[in-house]
């Protein structure tokens, strides 16, 4: 349905596409193509229609409202990305390695890793980047930027990813958990290397009932018993 007035979109202090000002209109297109032209920027659009989509950039109009949550959306082609993420549709595959995306454009970005295209480069430094994210996050180091603060202490990151991880250091929160030995980790970076000790504990034959049984933490070959726990201990 439709979203209630005011909810999406309120607060604008002048219309869609606002009167011009006697005396100040703007040049117009130079390209016949492209006769309509953005009041604001400049702009120029073949479709009028598509010209009124660009000028909520401008105006901060939001008419798409989701009817799951209520979080709404100046194009109408951005909403239904997000209603996905409700329904759980996935309907973008690779063909690489039949991963499945909500959005083409996570779909494209994921092809990279495989393609190894990184057609994002630093002027300054000259680094590749495959994300545009991390390429936007990467010129901060350069800038010093770090727009991104911790309401809970103030510190500020070039990164919106760089903060959630400081700030689980607050809330405790320990997202990666171990389902090998339950054990949970605040970084990834750690959970990996945790996970890589449990792949170094080499599996080895049970003289006595055939199982295959792993090491115990901190053992290693030259230590190793020919027998699994039970059968040692019996």
């Amino acid at each position: 349905g439709s979203p209630a007035p005011g909810a999406c979109g309120s607060g604008l202090t002048r219309p869609l596409l606002s009167p011009q000002v006697p005396g100040e209109m703007p040049a117009p297109s130079v390209d016949p193509a492209r006769p309509h032209a953005c009041p604001d920027c400049g702009r120029a659009f073949a479709r009028r229609s598509t010209l009124a989509k660009h000028a909520r950039t401008h105006t901060g109009e939001r008419p798409f409202a989701c009817t799951e949550c209520g979080r709404c959306f100046s194009q109408k082609s951005a909403l239904t990305k997000h209603g996905r993420t409700h329904t759980g549709e996935r309907p973008y595959q690779c063909p690489e390695c039949d991963k499945r995306f909500s959005a083409a454009s996570n779909l494209r970005q994921h092809r990279r890793r495989h393609t190894g295209e990184k057609p994002y480069a630093c002027a300054d430094c000259g680094r590749r980047f495959a994300q545009s994210s991390n390429y936007a996050q990467h010129l901060r180091v350069h800038t010093g930027e770090k727009p991104y603060a911790c309401p809970d202490c103030g510190r500020a990151f070039g990164g919106s990813s760089c903060l959630a991880r400081h700030r689980r250091t607050h809330t405790g929160e320990r997202p990666y958990p171990c389902a090998e030995c339950g054990r949970r980790f605040r970084l990834s970076s750690h959970f990996i290397r945790h996970r890589r000790a449990h792949m170094r504990r080499r599996l080895y034959i049970c003289v006595g009932c055939g199982r295959d049984f792993k090491l115990p933490v901190g053992a290693t070959a030259a230590t190793a018993t020919e027998r699994c726990p039970e059968c040692e201990g019996s």
